[in-house]
């Protein structure tokens, strides 16, 4: 499925132990106001992403960029992984992989609020040293999982409010 659940998936085949989880919940419609909505709000998912990306990337970086995306918790968990980065001397390299679609929609609620399930997968983004870019990944790490973040639009359009990592479902 593309992000709105509307073709089908390029991924290879899941493994026996990701076969076991819960069945994936219907996408948003591509079309209409929803779909535009939808669109919206994988936009500043995507936006958001990038900024974190960036941000945990580089020392030099603040993460003032994560804020122009989120709010809330997604940004207060997004600037305190950078703080603690730094602090260990530590950057991300390479990027996650992500497989996000818009699964609920209030265009009704006030504020207007989105749901975003993501299959994301960070096999290819490891921890590393700051200082000799050797990575440093943590022996026990999980290569793809489940996250569920949550938006809400505001004067300053969709922005991402949590980021629920689910480790027990796999993807």
């Amino acid at each position: 499925m593309d992000r709105l659940g509307s073709r089908p998936q390029t991924s290879a085949a899941p493994s026996a132990a990701e076969t076991t989880q819960r069945p994936p919940q219907p996408a948003v419609p591509d079309s209409g106001a929803k779909g535009a909505a939808a669109h919206q709000v994988l936009a500043r998912y995507t936006s958001w992403w990038e900024a974190r990306i960036t941000a945990f990337a580089n020392t030099s970086k603040s993460g003032v960029g994560i804020g122009l995306f989120s709010t809330g918790q997604a940004l207060s968990d997004s600037l305190a992984n950078v703080y603690r980065l730094r602090e260990a001397g530590m950057v991300m390299q390479g990027r996650p992989r992500s497989d996000a679609r818009v699964v609920a929609l209030d265009l009704d609620a006030t504020p207007q609020t989105a749901t975003v399930e993501d299959c994301l997968d960070v096999r290819e983004w490891h921890q590393a040293d700051a200082r000799t870019k050797q990575i440093r990944d943590p022996k026990q790490r999980l290569s793809r999982y489940m996250v569920t973040a949550t938006a809400r639009h505001t004067d300053q359009g969709w922005l991402i409010t949590e980021l629920k990592p689910e480790t027990e479902r796999t993807c």
